[in-house]
């Protein structure tokens, strides 16, 4: 059984069969090339998170699969492979400069997701992007600082003003 009719057969819920799938295939000798391909297939949600723990577990990337999973993140459509994405961004340091505008399109559109976890790691995406280009901070994410502060004050806003409604 090949790696992409694993995935196909997984049922897109039990993380233990992705465990299962990662034990069986990170050994082959072009097993983050064969994952990084099907980031861009339907296969996207199980073989971002098969590259996640492959990162995780130490093993690195040539930087031509470095350019590779930065061109499929404009093609992570479902939330668990922005999320599992994300999370491999801490690994692929240095970023390459001919990608960093997908990359900021990328997390832009992260930090405006409706799924939480996505809007942190997105933020913690920020800073992982500020470490290889910090001019960056000012060019496009300059109103991140604002947009905190602002969202801060309309909630002790909102919660001033529940708090006052129930007192009557």
């Amino acid at each position: 059984m090949s790696l992409e009719s694993a995935l196909n057969a997984w049922n897109g819920k039990t993380l233990d069969d992705l465990e299962s799938i990662y034990r069986q295939f990170y050994r082959e000798p072009d097993f983050a090339g064969q994952v990084i391909a099907l980031l861009t297939q339907k296969q996207q949600r199980g073989a971002s998170w098969l590259l996640k723990t492959h990162l995780e577990n130490h093993f690195d990337l040539s930087s031509e699969l470095v350019m590779t999973v930065f061109k499929s993140l404009s093609l992570a459509k479902q939330w668990q492979t922005q999320l599992n994405l994300l999370q491999c961004l801490p690994f692929l340091h240095p970023y390459p400069e001919q990608k960093k505008a997908a990359l900021v399109a990328f997390l832009k559109h992260t930090l405006s997701s409706r799924h939480k976890w996505v809007r942190v790691w997105g933020y913690h995406g920020v800073y992982e992007l500020a470490k290889d280009f910090p001019e960056v901070m000012d060019e496009s994410f300059a109103g991140l600082k604002e947009n905190r502060r602002s969202t801060s004050e309309d909630a002790s806003s909102q919660s001033f003003q529940l708090d006052f409604g129930d007192s009557n």
